[in-house]
C-alpha cells in the first residue's frame, strides 16, 4: 500500500476535507465571527442592560444601520453549495487521492486545482491524473505559493498536506513561506 493509503491518512483526509465542505456550505452562518444578529442583539442588550453612558453611545446607532448591517452580512455570506467551492491542493504523486474525496463530498472537479513543486516528480501525477477519471484537472507545475504571489485566484478551500515540518532550515523545506505566501495573497 501507497504512503498516502494508509488508512489513518485516508481517515485523516475524508474528516479535514468533509469538515471544509461542511462548514463552507451547510453550516456557512455558524463560522463567522459574528452573525446576522449579532448588531441587533448587542443593541438590545446595551438598551436593556447598558449604563447611562453606554445609553447615549447606542443613540447613535439607528434601526437602519442595524437592517444595513445585517443586509451586508447577507449579501457576504451567501449560500453556497459544495459544487460552488473552488479547491487548491498538494497533488503529490497521487492526485487522484484528494480529488476523489473532493469529488465524493460534491465539489466539481473543474472547480480543482492540484500543484506539484518537485519538477522531476511532476511527469508522476501528469501521468496519473491522464491514466485516471480525472483527465481534466488543472494540474500546475509550481510552488503553490509562487502561484498565489502572481495570479488573482481566490480559493475557498487550500488543503496542504505538507510532509515536513513548519519550521525547517532544509533550503528545499518551504513550508513556512508558502503558508505565508498564501496567506498574503488569498484574501
Amino acid at each position: 500500500m501507497g504512503e498516502y493509503q494508509e488508512e489513518p491518512k485516508i481517515r485523516a483526509r475524508l474528516c479535514v476535507l468533509e469538515e471544509a465542505v461542511r462548514c463552507l456550505t451547510k453550516d456557512r452562518n455558524k463560522i463567522t465571527l459574528a452573525s446576522q444578529d449579532y448588531v441587533r442583539r448587542a443593541y438590545e442588550h446595551i438598551r436593556t442592560n447598558g449604563t447611562s453612558f453606554d445609553q447615549k453611545v447606542i443613540e447613535n446607532l439607528s434601526k437602519k444601520t442595524i437592517t444595513r448591517w445585517e443586509n451586508f452580512y447577507s449579501s457576504i455570506i451567501q449560500t453556497r453549495k459544495p459544487e460552488n467551492l473552488k479547491v487548491a491542493y498538494l497533488a503529490g504523486p497521487n492526485p487522484e487521492n484528494d480529488l476523489q474525496a473532493l469529488i465524493d463530498f460534491g465539489v466539481l472537479p473543474e472547480n480543482v486545482w492540484a500543484f506539484e513543486t518537485d519538477a522531476s516528480t511532476y511527469q508522476d501525477p501528469v501521468w496519473a491524473t491522464l491514466n485516471s477519471k480525472f483527465p481534466f484537472l488543472k494540474l500546475i507545475k509550481g510552488n503553490i505559493g509562487h502561484f498565489f504571489a502572481a495570479s488573482p485566484q481566490k480559493f475557498d478551500i487550500i488543503y496542504l498536506d505538507f510532509c515536513g515540518p513548519l519550521p525547517s532550515r532544509n533550503e528545499k523545506q518551504k513550508t513556512l513561506a508558502t503558508i505565508t505566501s498564501i496567506l498574503s495573497h488569498n484574501e
